[in-house]
């Protein structure tokens, strides 16, 4: 068990509830009061729609300087209605008095108004922010929210679409090249992502390096691995490349190496939108090593002994006998493993609907995608990683004062593929392909024995090189994973500036829960090493002319079959996170200051 801060976990939950309960009174009295009020107004505004007119809108939108401007986006309601300027800037619709509209302009404030306020005008004016103070320009931060206007570090903020542009099912390699000193290296091609990458010592598929340090990742306030909450590109709102000292130091001594802060998306008032995307394609091996054949292998062989003063070991005959590129043949095997085990592609398919809105009481977020792609392995059992991730944000705007943001997630994911080592080896293509990378091409051949009497073929090893790449694939069994994620949290912010101006507070709590079980058959070939029997005069040692009936078949270990499937690894883990967070915002002139009071605690067990 391992604790980021001892706590007492009852102890703490009673003071939070201490806490919440002591704040819930303060307003209970009030709220009590307002429940009347609110009613009453809701009642008014059913019976006022009822009595509306149809209300004529003719206006142009202007800048500060009273340009008309024409590339304008008006959108009434909850995107009820999109509305399109003339050549001149004029909109003309009709529209009941109570509905909001939003008018927005690229580089420009927006504004939210109801259409009562803007009857009779014949013109609205959009202001200019200032430079980097847009609610493009918020950068998210571990505890904060803040303008790039008002920040001096160098963290960088990548957009969800950026990420989107990859193709593939692990995030990490979408971060390739977007930020500097961010360094991304892929150690293998394996699809998907595994939990247990970073628990097992030597065995991550990607590397990541900020600055020559490993960062942790931070999704929607909870501190875990990628690898522990798989995400989609689709679902991100922005990834906050945390670098500098200033902006670490909100998250103290956890943050040392770096942080990438990832945000999902919320929904956002008057905008409403249904997405649907599917993609489909092929990823390309762009670098594999370039193995030599048999024949140049015997050379190069050569070659060596003789600058060592040492005889030849392959006759000129023999070298022939390897050119043919015959991989089964018994005495002068030329084996291609890169041909005959791997593939070039890798299929590729991701798919995902999603949903968002709001007004000025709930925002909310809704998606469900599925990514999947096939492996590098042309032979042995069915290889390939699929994944189906949902998630549900939704914030809710209880009072002026209270607001309540809830995020669910949840993630299943399937890897297949054969079990070329003991069965609880992480990386598959990773053993394989060191196999096929180390063993000489001409050191034995695939088969000692395929005759069809047998029940399943027997592979050729020798004393220096007792696996067989081909039959590691084909004829040690396979495995499935299942992978399932679920996390949840809510967030309470409270506005208290009725106590003090600028005053607010936030508390924030997550949990989530990880388990990944793998089933599968370990098996075993059958392995012979392949000799002639060279005792007969005239018998050439290195060509073998006389044939099959001088061949010595040699047991390394047997054939093993496994009739039922059997539980290989099972990894469990569940993380909570709860914080609490004081914050105060005052401007003097034209100097911003802000203090946060913050106390958090995380506990994981695995």
């Amino acid at each position: 068990m391992i604790y980021y801060k001892k706590f007492n976990t009852i102890r703490y939950i009673f003071i939070l509830l201490v806490f919440i309960g002591f704040t819930a009174n303060l307003m209970a009295q009030k709220k009590r009061q307002r429940n009347e009020t609110v009613q009453r107004q809701r009642n008014e505004t059913v019976q006022r729609q009822r009595n509306e007119t149809v209300q004529a809108v003719d206006l142009k939108v202007q800048d500060e300087n009273g340009i008309v401007l024409t590339d304008v986006q008006l959108v009434i309601g909850e995107s009820e209605a999109y509305i399109q300027p003339d050549e001149s800037g004029l909109f003309s619709f009709n529209a009941l008095p109570s509905a909001s509209v939003k008018i927005s302009a690229k580089g420009y404030e927006s504004r939210i108004l109801t259409i009562k306020s803007i009857v009779g005008k014949s013109t609205l004016t959009l202001k200019k922010p200032k430079l980097f103070a847009t609610s493009d320009d918020l950068i998210s931060l571990p505890y904060l929210t803040i303008s790039k206007r008002r920040t001096t570090g160098a963290d960088v903020v990548i957009k969800g679409e950026q990420l989107e542009k990859y193709q593939g099912t692990d995030l990490r390699n979408a971060f390739t090249g977007l930020a500097s000193s961010l360094d991304i290296r892929e150690i293998n091609g394996s699809p998907g992502v595994n939990v247990m990458e970073r628990y097992t010592t030597g065995a991550e598929k990607i590397d990541i390096q900020l600055r020559g340090r490993s960062p942790i990742f931070i999704i929607d306030g909870i501190p875990t691995e990628i690898t522990d909450m798989p995400l989609d590109p689709s679902e991100i709102e922005d990834v906050t490349i945390v670098k500098d000292i200033v902006s670490k130091a909100m998250y103290g001594p956890a943050g040392a190496d770096g942080i990438i802060y990832i945000k999902t998306k919320r929904g956002k008032s008057n905008e409403r939108i249904i997405d649907v995307n599917f993609e489909k394609g092929v990823s390309f091996v762009d670098r594999m090593p370039t193995w030599t054949n048999g024949s140049d292998y015997a050379r190069l062989n050569n070659m060596a002994r003789t600058n060592s003063g040492m005889s030849p070991l392959y006759s000129d005959a023999a070298i022939s006998n390897y050119e043919v590129n015959d991989g089964y043949n018994l005495f002068q095997p030329n084996n291609n493993f890169r041909s005959m085990m791997f593939k070039n592609t890798m299929d590729y398919n991701r798919a995902n609907v999603s949903t968002s809105g709001g007004n000025e009481q709930i925002h909310y977020f809704g998606y469900l995608g599925y990514s999947g792609e096939s492996d590098l392995f042309k032979i042995g059992s069915a290889a390939n990683y699929n994944r189906l991730v949902s998630r549900a944000n939704l914030d809710i705007r209880i009072t002026n004062d209270l607001k309540v943001k809830f995020g669910i997630y949840g993630a299943i994911s399937l890897n297949n593929s054969p079990n070329y080592t003991d069965g609880k080896a992480l990386q598959t293509f990773e053993s394989a392909f060191q196999d096929a990378n180390t063993t000489p091409p001409i050191e034995f051949p695939v088969y000692a024995n395929n005759s069809a009497d047998l029940d399943k073929p027997w592979y050729g090893v020798t004393s220096n090189y007792g696996s067989n790449p081909i039959g590691g694939l084909v004829g040690k069994g396979f495995f499935y994973e299942t992978g399932r994620t679920g996390s949840t949290n809510i967030a309470f912010d409270y506005d208290l500036s009725k106590l003090l101006k600028g005053l607010s507070s936030e508390t924030y709590l997550g949990f989530n829960v990880f388990n990944q079980v793998r089933l599968g058959k370990v098996e075993n070939y059958a392995a012979y090493t392949v000799k002639k029997d060279t005792t007969k005069a005239g018998i050439d040692p290195i060509l073998y002319p006389s044939g099959r009936d001088t061949t010595i078949f040699t047991k390394v270990h047997d054939g093993v079959d496994q009739a039922d499937l059997s539980k290989l690894t099972d990894f469990y883990y569940q993380r909570f996170v709860v914080y609490e967070k004081l914050n105060h915002e005052m401007n003097i002139g034209k100097t911003n200051i802000q203090n946060s009071l913050i106390y958090s605690a995380i506990k994981m067990s695995r």
